[in-house]
């Protein structure tokens, strides 16, 4: 079941992307020069949930990797928070797992050679565990859901930086683990991710 919030971010995550992409486009170099110059990297990251239905901040790790152009580039971002819902005694499992497939735009507009801006976003699963013990109540959901953020690479050298940036997630659709015993409607789970890290291109 749509509701105006979804409505509200599909329609800026279209524009945001749209306009990165028109903005990005070549006037007079051809359509390779989008994947030129292109950069494989992998990224480790820590990271703090908070906001939205986070119940509370918390920690987590994670990696991601891809590939980034002058223009565009993709990468898959792998999330872990083992501590994500609040923990009241009776709760021996509080985790939340997102795996990611996302476009990558630079703004090349405000890039150098040693720091890349970029929005990023795509879809993917958002994975809640949540279980109190002898499984009793217990939640263990596959949710369809998106993220869209942005932040840059800071690079030190050619091949070693720092990225950080800062995404929104959001679950979506209706589904029949909508409807659990811990009141989440994950159709409209949302939360916001800030990360730091490492990263490394090759």
């Amino acid at each position: 079941m749509k509701t105006p919030v979804m409505d509200v971010m599909k329609k800026a995550a279209a524009v945001l992307f749209g306009g990165a992409l028109l903005l990005a486009m070549p006037t007079s170099a051809h359509a390779a020069d989008w994947f030129s110059r292109t950069d494989w990297f992998v990224s480790p990251f820590t990271s703090t949930q908070t906001g939205g239905d986070s119940p509370i901040t918390s920690p987590g790790v994670g990696v991601s990797g891809g590939w980034m152009g002058s223009r565009i580039g993709g990468e898959v971002d792998f999330g872990y928070a083992p501590e994500f819902f609040d923990q009241n005694g009776f709760v021996t499992n509080r985790r939340m797992i997102t795996v990611m497939g996302n476009a990558i735009a630079p703004l090349p507009w405000i890039s150098t050679s040693a720091i890349k801006p970029y929005v990023v976003g795509g879809v993917g699963v958002l994975k809640p565990r949540l279980s109190e013990a002898g499984d009793f109540f217990a939640l263990d959901a596959r949710k369809f859901g998106m993220d869209l953020g942005g932040g840059a690479m800071v690079w030190a050298n050619p091949h070693v930086g720092v990225r950080g940036d800062a995404r929104y997630f959001r679950g979506l659709r209706k589904s029949d683990a909508d409807t659990n015993n811990f009141g989440l409607d994950l159709s409209t789970f949302h939360f916001w991710r800030i990360s730091a890290g490492l990263v490394t291109k090759f």
